[in-house]
């Protein structure tokens, strides 16, 4: 069993929990170009999974599949709807590499887009997460 404490949050899971939804998460990436449905379908499934024995990160992981699937399929609607979900997650879980990596897939979509102004927020800001990341790992806060 692996209890992880973030934010004032427990999450409790197996070992086998993760790897199973690791594993789906891996599956519909390599899927998302050549079977975007099947892609889409196994994602349902891990956010599920992910919900069943509370694993935010894994559902955070699932989410922005489903965001690069969607993107993908040329849906810039469902794709920035998933990683907005993802965002929200992963703030409240303090999910500092999942929020960077958000971010910065929101902000291709808007350089997909040609708006390069929003694309360049977007960049800058998970710059920031990511640099704060290392920053912390480098540097942790007294606690």
């Amino acid at each position: 069993m692996i209890l992880e404490i973030s934010s004032n949050k427990t999450f409790a899971y197996t070992t086998a929990d993760t790897i199973k939804i690791n594993e789906l998460n891996s599956n519909s990436l390599n899927l998302a170009y050549s079977d975007p449905t099947k892609a889409l379908e196994i994602v349902k499934k891990t956010i599920n999974y992910s919900r069943k024995v509370n694993f935010p990160k894994g559902e955070i992981q699932a989410l922005i599949r489903r965001g690069i699937i969607y993107d993908v399929l040329s849906d810039t609607k469902n794709a920035l709807k998933a990683y907005e979900e993802a965002l929200l997650i992963a703030r409240k879980v303090d999910y500092k590499k999942g929020e960077g990596s958000i971010l910065n897939n929101i902000g291709l979509i808007y350089m997909n887009q040609h708006n390069l102004s929003e694309a360049r927020i977007y960049f800058q800001k998970a710059f920031e997460k990511i640099e704060e990341q290392w920053q912390n790992a480098l540097y942790p806060p007294n606690r």
